[in-house]
């Protein structure tokens, strides 16, 4: 909608990765690499699924589902 969703600069990373990906599986490792460049941290793929989790809390709805997990894989923006 037009609400504004306040996000954290690790969770936004993410949104922009997967959002300028659209449609493509973004493995957790491309994930993990990418984000470690822009000066992120996270070490492992526990860390980036809670991170999907917050993100999915604050722009999902029961209607509306975005990010897409392929299960031992990594990430999808749909």
């Amino acid at each position: 909608g037009k609400e504004e969703c306040p996000v954290t600069p690790t969770e936004y990373r993410i949104l922009k990765k997967l959002i300028q990906n659209k449609g493509q599986l973004l493995t957790y490792s491309l994930l993990l690499d990418s984000l470690w460049d822009e000066g992120v941290q996270l070490l492992d793929k526990h860390a980036l699924a809670v991170n999907i989790n917050r993100l999915r809390k604050k722009i999902e709805t029961e209607e509306h589902s975005y990010i897409s997990n392929v299960y031992g894989m990594g990430y999808i923006w749909k």
